[in-house]
């Protein structure tokens, strides 16, 4: 499966289950993550990885989730369907 393909999977799910998903840009901030999801006051930011540990998060990736973090965002990196399942549930 690829990052995309996963992207869109879990996309799907969370929506199934009353979650909003947003693909989420910021053209002058590169470096955040994917997806931003947000169910019933629970916002959610998802950077989505490739299956099987071949995609792996930039210096500048890691750097932006850090600051995320430890200004109290919940930010996560999914390579898969299980562990994606275990944040939304």
């Amino acid at each position: 499966m690829t990052e995309r393909a996963l992207q869109n999977k879990c996309i799907r799910k969370a929506k199934a289950c009353g979650w909003l998903a947003y693909k989420f840009a910021s053209p002058s901030n590169r470096g955040v993550p994917d997806v931003l999801f947000i169910y019933e006051g629970r916002v959610v930011f998802i950077e989505f990885k490739h299956p099987n540990g071949k995609g792996r998060l930039s210096a500048l990736q890691k750097h932006t989730i850090n600051l995320m973090r430890n200004n109290g965002a919940q930010v996560y990196v999914v390579d898969s369907e299980d562990h994606f399942d275990a944040i939304i549930s």
